[in-house]
């Protein structure tokens, strides 16, 4: 069910990796080939509504029962690329996080009960016997966009158009030229303190610190 809103959820932010059907293999193919080609899909707002209106019920849904069928869906030179939301093992994920960072018990059990946890912690392993190569297409981050991220993007990246209703400003780099800004990246720490060395693809120059 969609859920209408005007009004925006402002503190998440998103990395977000989209590929072409061709990179998915049957039947998902042919499910996300069918789901391009409706009139409306949602947007990311959409999606985080309907991950927090989970939480509402008592006990809270923190993972859903069934994965989910939807994706955000973009148009590269006439190429239909595709970004499933794989909400139920980003919901797992999410949960290892949160218990990795160590609330303290009490408010933990608040926030999830010990029972919900556990439950959903054995849902997840029996899952991932299933599917050990499982990944998310999404990475989600709230108060903040992540430093690491911008390794992937040049400056020309950046696309912002005021005026234009949407969810804010995106960066959008093809994969192969992300995969080489991050190696640009992952080198820099390695040539010691205060290296000044340029991205091979952008150009832009970062300086490592102590």
């Amino acid at each position: 069910m969609s859920v209408a809103s005007s009004v925006l959820v402002p503190y998440a932010s998103y990395l977000r990796v989209y590929e072409p059907l061709a990179a998915f293999p049957e039947p998902e193919r042919s499910h996300w080939a069918r789901y391009a080609r409706r009139p409306h899909t949602p947007g990311a707002q959409e999606e985080l509504r309907r991950s927090l209106a989970d939480l509402l019920p008592t006990p809270p849904v923190p993972v859903p029962v069934h994965e989910s069928g939807e994706a955000f869906v973009a148009h590269l030179d006439g190429t239909v690329v595709i970004c499933p939301w794989r909400t139920r093992l980003r919901g797992w994920l999410a949960l290892e996080e949160l218990v990795a960072e160590g609330y303290p018990g009490p408010v933990l059990d608040a926030m999830l009960p010990p029972v919900v946890r556990a439950q959903v912690a054995a849902d997840h392993e029996r899952w991932l016997a299933r599917n050990p190569d499982a990944r998310p297409w999404i990475r989600t981050a709230v108060w903040q966009v992540p430093v690491r991220w911008f390794a992937l993007f040049g400056d020309e990246d950046r696309q912002y158009e005021p005026g234009v209703p949407k969810e804010g400003p995106e960066r959008r780099a093809p994969g192969r030229d992300g995969r080489r800004c991050c190696g640009t990246g992952r080198r820099w720490p390695r040539r010691g303190a205060g290296s000044r060395r340029p991205c091979g693809r952008c150009g832009s120059r970062s300086t490592t610190v102590p």
